[in-house]
Order: C-alpha cells, then structure tokens, then sequence
C-alpha cells in the first residue's frame, strides 16, 4: 500500500497522479450493454468446398471454369497481439505499454471521489501506477466489459491509458493534447508493429466518459488513448485532481504493419 499513497501524496502535492476514469460497466447512456468478444487471433473467413447435391452432375474436370481469387490471409504480424510499446514521435513518447490489474487497481484511488479503483474484484476505474508507462485495458479481466487488443483485425476498441500532470511534470502523455488529426504512431504488440493515425482529440468530463458514443461504441480497428486533462485552464478539483478527460480517437492503417525486428 505504500505505492498507493506515494502516489496519492504526488496527486495532491502537485497534481501528478489521478484516476483517470470510471467504469461503469456494461453500462452506457442506461442501457444495457453486452461485452465485446473480440475475434480469435487469426480468424478470417473460411472458404469450405460444398460436394454436389445428390442428383446434380458433377462438373467435367476438361470444362474451363471461370478464375477464381483465392483470399489473402494476413500476415501474422498484422493479427492482434498483446501491446507493450508504443511510439508518438510529434509528442515525444517512447514508452513500455504494460496490462493494467487488479494489483493495479487495488492500489489505486479514484482522486475525484476518493473511492478505490477495485471494489469487489472489479475495476472500477484506471490509476496507473507509473508515471512513465502506458496501460492498456483487457476487456474481459476483473469486470471489465471493453478492450480489444490492437491489431488490424481488431473488431472492438483498444483503449491505452497513461497519467499526465501539470506544468511539465514528465509524465507519459503530458502532451497528449497536441496530437493532431493525420498524426501517426506505432503501436508493438507481441507479434508486429502497428500504425495508427490520429483522427480526433477531444475533452470530456469524467461523469460523462462512459456515455460518450465515441468512447463506448465499439468499431474495429479504433484505439483510443486517454489521460487527464492538466492542460493550462483545465478544471481541477480535490487539490489538483483533473475534473475531465483528454482523449484521442485513432484508427489502425490497415496494410501498414510491419514484422517485429530480427534480433538476430
């Protein structure tokens, strides 16, 4: 519990550390919402052979048949893997992406209402434990309804979190907000390299995060990274905590993933 309140000192002192959100899970603008399963690594369409129906003449093997494509399968490096590195180079992060827990959640807080980020088993909202490092959300783990892992055959969204602070603290995505739409960056996932590009940057406060159609609604190929909002004239609360969330919305280029380098 000491690195819980190491960073609880740090979030008040200096408006470092903040939960990023909350999780209202399965829940969006009071309806029901069921868990995105995403799609096996892997999967595409099957193309199976059909035999003839009983009574049907089977075709003279000396008749020319039409050309037909066969389908591409894409290259494994492509498919969704794990993440664990991510590269914004217009605002200068290099950084390790890493799962975020429930050890995670356990020791953390949600600054703006001072409840625990794991309540029963479930997350209930992200307080990375890093300053340095990028936390990707896995749909499915500890009541978590959404986090597809990144891919170009990705069907749901990724969602990477990471803390940002005021006055140039250092933290991960500091600059978050002066990501522009037709930016670029690579995400490394265990199998390739992924490029993305900026679509949309936008702020919103923490009570309306999980009803903002732009965050909750599902579309393959999107991934999202989210911080605090310490922008200069940002709203703070409870001693520095931020009141909204910073968000940019991307999507995956498809054809643009590249194998992992060859360590050897």
């Amino acid at each position: 519990m000491s690195r819980r309140a190491a960073w609880l000192t740090a979030g008040v002192l200096a408006g470092v550390a903040c939960a990023l959100i909350v999780f209202v899970l399965f829940k969006a603008g009071g309806r029901e919402v069921a868990p995105v399963t995403p799609a096996p690594s892997g999967s595409y369409a099957m193309v199976t052979a059909t035999g003839s129906r009983a009574g049907t003449p089977e075709p003279d093997p000396t008749t020319s048949a039409p050309a037909t494509s066969s389908p591409t399968q894409a290259p494994p490096y492509s498919q969704a893997g794990l993440p664990v590195h991510i590269y914004l180079p217009t605002i200068g992060v290099d950084a390790a992406v890493a799962t975020y827990t429930a050890d995670d959640a356990a020791a953390g807080v949600d600054g703006t209402t001072g409840q625990p980020c794991l309540v029963d088993g479930v997350i209930t909202c992200v307080d990375p434990p890093l300053n340095d490092t990028v936390y990707w959300q896995q749909g499915g783990a500890n009541g978590v309804g959404y986090g597809d892992q990144p891919g170009e055959d990705s069907q749901g969204n990724v969602y990477l979190y990471g803390h940002a602070g005021v006055r140039g603290t250092g933290a991960v995505f500091d600059n978050l907000g002066q990501l522009q739409p037709g930016d670029t960056f690579e995400v490394t996932t265990t199998l390739g390299i992924l490029t993305y590009q900026v679509d949309e940057v936008w702020n919103v406060d923490k009570n309306d995060y999980t009803s903002d159609p732009r965050i909750i609604d599902q579309v393959p190929g999107r991934l999202l990274l989210v911080t605090c909002d310490h922008r200069a004239g940002a709203e703070l609360v409870n001693g520095g905590y931020a009141a909204n969330n910073l968000v940019a919305s991307t999507h995956v280029v498809v054809g643009a993933a590249k194998p992992l380098p060859d360590d050897g």
